[in-house]
């Protein structure tokens, strides 16, 4: 909605995946839960050299409930023909999301064995990331991501949590 050099807002929708309790042997018993359509906004700030971000996204398909949003802070280096752009991060998760995602009520810990726990609104991740792209022609880049993203806070404490450590490509 709002484009200049230094200032971007806008809109997003988005779809997440929810969770199986097939998907993996320590989520028998927790239930499922399902897939996700969020929607909300953005806002993107930029001084030369430096970008900064947030983005808040709620639940709208009744999958998790909750909401997120991320904040991050990142500059570019430049190379000549290709663009390197290392980033900050962190998500706060509201009481729903931490629910459906890491908590485990009375039932489930009676269907599971895990211990009941309680996972409450608060910052879920810290992240560090690292984004470049190649210049092929004026209109066409390649690129690729790195990301390293730690679970903290009620996230990483919780019994159905086995390695708060998470990497994509």
């Amino acid at each position: 909605l709002i484009n200049n050099k230094n200032f971007k807002a806008g809109p997003i929708m988005s779809w997440t995946s929810g969770r199986d309790e097939d998907d993996n042997d320590k989520l028998e018993g927790l239930g499922d839960v399902d897939s996700s359509i969020e929607v909300g906004g953005f806002l993107s700030y930029r001084k030369k050299p430096f970008r900064f971000k947030v983005e808040a996204r709620q639940d709208a398909d009744s999958g998790h409930e909750g909401a997120l949003v991320e904040l991050s802070a990142g500059t570019n280096l430049p190379f000549e023909k290709s663009l390197v752009f290392i980033a900050l991060g962190t998500t706060w998760a509201s009481d729903d999301y931490m629910e459906s995602f890491f908590a485990v009520d009375a039932q489930q810990s009676a269907d599971s064995g895990l211990k009941k726990y309680d996972a409450e609104a608060g910052i879920k991740d810290v992240s560090v990331s690292m984004k470049s792209g190649y210049k092929i022609t004026n209109r066409w880049r390649i690129g690729g991501k790195l990301e390293y993203k730690g679970l903290v806070g009620d996230a990483a404490d919780s019994p159905i949590v086995d390695d708060e450590n998470q990497f994509l490509v």
